[in-house]
């Protein structure tokens, strides 16, 4: 009887672990829907708006890189009186995380009610005001061009992907024994549900997934070998138990 004690609360402190675990994973795999049910009346309206958008010219120029760009407030000058001659109005607005991180929305309403909309997490490079203003702006100019479908003439960013591959460049260049590879013992990778179940368990711990790319040399959780996946999915698990105060149950 003695012994019945811890047995009852150890019983207990795992049950409580699963069923917050039910309800995150709930909250993780529910699809928030990012357009109403019918967007036939925003189609049309916005494809009425798309005919008569004008030339956006570039206002600014880019300390760091030397490049022009137009920035929000110009483009929402050009096009504001044609979303508004169409009944549409664009609105954008942020959601904070349970992660302590930031999600900004840019949703495309109608007058009749239908919407769409657009979302991205803004990750500053740097965890200051400026650098998240920054950031936060050139969100907001990126996700309301692609949600209203404005193309700029010229626009430097649109390189063909050049910058994007900077680093793949850099390192084909490398000597072959300092290249980054996926694994020595396998390069099947984990499937798309297995990267998916190792997301849900990372999600809100950052700094466990940087340790896991950190630990097998990836660059992306998509990049794990298959081999390494069931190991590496009961060392996440465990990690996230001890977190959680219960170092008996997985002992």
């Amino acid at each position: 009887m003695d012994n019945m004690a811890p047995m009852l609360a150890a019983y207990k402190t795992v049950n409580t672990y699963i069923e917050e675990e039910v309800e995150r994973r709930s909250k993780l795999t529910a699809k928030r829907p990012y357009r109403s049910e019918s967007i036939n009346e925003l189609a049309e309206a916005l494809a009425l708006s798309q005919g008569e958008f004008p030339p956006i010219p570039y206002n600014r120029t880019n300390a760091s890189w030397n490049d022009d760009y137009s920035d929000l407030d110009i483009v929402m000058k050009y096009i504001r009186p044609l979303l508004s001659k169409n009944k549409l109005a664009l609105n954008q607005w942020t959601e904070l995380t349970d992660d302590g991180g930031t999600i900004l929305h840019t949703e495309l309403l109608h007058a009749s009610g239908q919407w769409k909309e657009s979302r991205t997490k803004v990750v500053p490079v740097r965890n200051d005001i400026k650098t998240f203003d920054s950031a936060m702006a050139d969100a907001k100019r990126q996700q309301a061009l692609s949600l209203l479908g404005i193309t700029l003439q010229g626009d430097p960013k649109d390189d063909g992907g050049e910058l994007a591959m900077e680093e793949a460049y850099k390192e084909v260049a490398l000597p072959l024994e300092k290249r980054l590879v996926r694994s020595e013992e396998s390069y099947e990778c984990i499937t798309e549900e297995q990267v998916r179940e190792l997301q849900i368990e990372l999600d809100g711990h950052p700094d466990l997934a940087e340790q896991l790319l950190d630990k097998y040399s990836l660059r992306s959780i998509g990049d794990m070998p298959k081999s390494k996946y069931k190991y590496a999915l009961q060392q996440v698990r465990k990690f996230l138990m001890y977190r959680k105060g219960d170092t008996d149950t997985i002992r």
